[in-house]
């Protein structure tokens, strides 16, 4: 029966004599844990930031808006009609009226490509204003 430090030293052999055998083999391990810690942490972000996102909806949340007449589609020659703007009175009417649980807020996008300025310092000509309320 073999002692200890007989394994122990024909083990560090066995190493030296297919070194590069052992290098590869660690090499591949340690490539495949990195792999699927990797993988698993793009996964918890991706889930997370959907979450995150979605939380931010709310659980009942939805929006009005006229239809946009930027977007056109293949209508076979036929023309589309445009909705009118919904006017600021409107949108506090509805407001006023909406009787179920919940918030209500009024927002328009006034534009996307503006300049903010204060003082003597400006941003670049692309800042997006929205207004809303509350």
């Amino acid at each position: 029966m073999m002692n200890k430090r007989e394994n122990i030293s024909l083990a560090f052999t066995a190493v030296r004599s297919n070194l590069l055998r052992a290098i590869l083999t660690l090499m591949i391990i340690a490539f495949g844990i990195m792999a699927l810690v990797g993988i698993l942490t793009a996964i918890d972000s991706a889930i997370f930031a959907l979450s995150d996102n979605f939380s931010k909806l709310g659980a009942n949340s939805f929006s009005i808006s006229p239809k946009n007449e930027n977007v056109r589609g293949n209508r076979h020659g036929r023309q589309a009609k445009e909705s009118e703007p919904i006017t600021f009175d409107e949108a506090l009417e509805f407001s006023e009226r909406y009787e179920y649980q919940g918030k209500v807020s009024v927002s328009m996008r006034c534009t996307g490509s503006a300049e903010v300025t204060h003082k003597d310092e400006k941003t670049n000509p692309n800042v997006m204003v929205e207004a809303v309320d509350e």
